[in-house]
């Protein structure tokens, strides 16, 4: 049975009611905010590096079984694109999450990458590929604001290395939704996501070979092997089927008002997790940061298309920020 025909079939079972789609939305924030939190437990045991080689292993054999099943017939300029989003987007963004997460605490790693449709929103306008409106430039305004509020440490700002690395992972993520853009008009988004992790994972696992090889594998625990595995299936390839039947159930507007949730549910577990602390100046940027995020999302105008047509990239960012 097809992943379409198991969604109707949960839809007739369910009544046709909407709690049903809510409920899995919040499955799958949940799942998010549990791979963060589960990452940084892995990496007091594997190294990020060995850890992101492992994990896209897993992640490029599924890839390369989706479009093993069949694919749709590409261009050269769209394999070109997916390919650069795929860099972008995953070579980058990986080794920032990563990196980043293993030098600084989950809910600033949580955050830093939230900001992901801000600067979609900032190369969307720079290459003009939809207007902004000035409730989105209020939104990335207030956001940045919240940001150097929550990294401030008294009267300078507190900016570590792997606060930057998470930024980092924020900014290059925005790079596979732009580039993504035009190829998901063409073709679907799984396979377009198989291209993406393909591009980008294959030159990671090269980079990664050499700590791969020296990781003690047989020093890790059997608890942390399922952990690396849940990362694997579960944030990426079931979450994603989840939120885009969700998406189609009630539309992008009442779908990513969940996305949000994703910092604050990991920093609540990494409060009761790690004993993370957060003084009030950090939880008011955060509240500022994630306010700007939702002005920022709404719906931008693409040039070529009247005001009424298709969903803003800013939009289509801040429901893919999964890592």
């Amino acid at each position: 049975m097809g992943t379409d025909a198991v969604w109707r079939l949960v839809q007739v079972l369910s009544g046709g009611r909407t709690w049903l789609v809510h409920l899995g939305l919040f499955a799958v924030i949940a799942s998010w905010a549990v791979n963060q939190i589960l990452t940084k437990s892995i990496l007091g045991a594997v190294s990020p590096l060995a850890f992101l080689g492992v994990r896209f292993i897993g992640l490029d054999a599924l890839a390369v079984l989706v479009l093993v099943r069949g694919h749709s017939a590409w261009t050269r300029r769209d394999v070109v694109l997916a390919a650069a989003a795929g860099v972008g987007g995953f070579f980058f963004n990986q080794l920032g999450f990563a990196l980043g997460l293993s030098q600084t605490t989950v809910f600033s790693t949580s955050l830093l990458i939230a900001t992901s449709p801000i600067f979609a929103l900032l190369g969307l306008a720079l290459w003009r590929l939809e207007r902004v409106r000035p409730r989105q430039w209020l939104g990335v305004a207030v956001a940045f604001a919240g940001i150097a509020l929550f990294l401030s440490d008294g009267a300078r700002l507190g900016l570590g290395p792997g606060d930057l690395l998470s930024l980092m992972a924020g900014l290059t993520f925005a790079c596979l939704n732009v580039f993504n853009k035009p190829v998901l008009q063409r073709h679907g988004s799984g396979e377009v996501l198989a291209v993406n992790l393909l591009s980008g994972g294959l030159p990671l696992l090269l980079l990664c070979g050499s700590a791969m090889a020296h990781q003690p594998w047989r020093a890790v625990p059997a608890a942390d092997w399922a952990a690396i595995a849940y990362t694997v299936v579960i944030p990426v390839f079931a979450g994603y089927q989840v939120w885009n039947w969700a998406v189609k159930q009630v539309g992008v507007g009442r779908t990513i008002a969940y996305a949000n949730l994703t910092p604050l549910l990991a920093g609540v577990l990494s409060a009761v997790v790690f004993a993370e602390t957060f003084d009030l100046g950090k939880l008011v940027g955060a509240a500022a940061c994630l306010v700007g995020l939702a002005l920022a999302a709404g719906r931008g105008r693409a040039r070529s298309e009247p005001a009424s047509a298709g969903v803003g990239v800013a939009e289509v960012v801040g429901r893919q920020a999964v890592q």
